[in-house]
């Protein structure tokens, strides 16, 4: 699995499909391009669920564009797999996340629960501009109280979330909650290493730390892997890689049962009696 920024789908794509699923931010694409896109992904072996396209990036464009504006997120899934969108009735309550910025996609297993797939794109400047942080703020905490909803199902949360944890009250709420497990954290602990940045804007060697995978309670146990991929020619932002063994939320129960067997006792005779 591999949650990225990646700037631009239709360039970068290629470079992420020897994964199973990608939480994509900022696809940038057009309702034309979601089409030509899904061609190309299916030629492939793949799929996806597609977020609300972009406008494209300029007003005279021809229906036939395919890149948008700044924006747009997918979930991009090996057709081999049982992926689908969240029913539209799951999201009626939550009016902040049927925007351009958050797509749900559910897995589907065969001995086990469904599994909760979301991808979150922030507010551009969350970190600095204070409209953007109070905007981000509010999808951030609608995110996580959406899913929530789904209790102790399995739920994996990929974001661009445009700040840090320091800067955001939500995702540091999220983090205190104990709900909530920010991977990256997680692994830097059990493995006694630095948290690494994710992001790298374009004179910024420093980088800042901006991407996020959240999972629940009972998504933390699957996760055997988490690591960035830094050999990428996806452009400012590092896909974030983590693996899960879904055999561990198989409801299948096996049995142990003893061979049977046939001790042939003979029977006692009269004269035994």
């Amino acid at each position: 699995m591999a949650s990225i920024n990646i700037t631009s789908l239709a360039l970068h794509y290629e470079e992420l499909l020897h994964h199973d699923v990608i939480l994509v931010q900022e696809s940038r694409l057009t309702s034309f391009g979601q089409q030509y896109m899904q061609m190309l992904l299916q030629e492939k072996g793949w799929s996806a669920i597609w977020g609300i396209p972009r406008p494209p990036q300029q007003s005279t464009a021809t229906d036939e564009s395919i890149s948008g504006k700044c924006g747009g997120v997918a979930i991009l899934y090996r057709t081999s797999l049982q992926f689908q969108p969240a029913p539209d009735f799951l999201l009626e309550p939550y009016p902040l996340l049927r925007t351009h910025r958050f797509l749900h996609g559910i897995l589907s297993t065969e001995h086990g629960p469904a599994i909760h797939f979301m991808t979150v794109y922030g507010y551009t400047g969350a970190d600095v501009h204070v409209e953007s942080q109070t905007q981000n703020d509010l999808l951030m905490n609608t995110v996580f109280d959406y899913a929530a909803s789904f209790g102790n199902t399995p739920v994996y949360i990929g974001m661009d979330a445009n700040t840090t944890t320091l800067s955001s009250s939500s995702l540091s709420q999220a983090y205190l909650s104990q709900r909530w497990y920010d991977l990256a954290f997680l692994f830097s602990q059990l493995q006694d290493e630095p948290l690494q940045s994710t992001c790298f804007a374009k004179g910024n060697t420093t980088g800042r730390r901006i991407d996020f995978v959240f999972v629940n309670s009972p998504a933390v146990l699957s996760v055997n892997q988490f690591y960035l991929q830094n050999d990428t020619s996806i452009p400012t932002h590092r896909p974030l890689v983590f693996r899960i063994d879904v055999d561990l939320f198989s409801e299948q129960v096996k049995r142990l049962a003893l061979p049977p067997t046939d001790y042939n006792i003979p029977r006692p005779t009269t004269h035994f009696l």
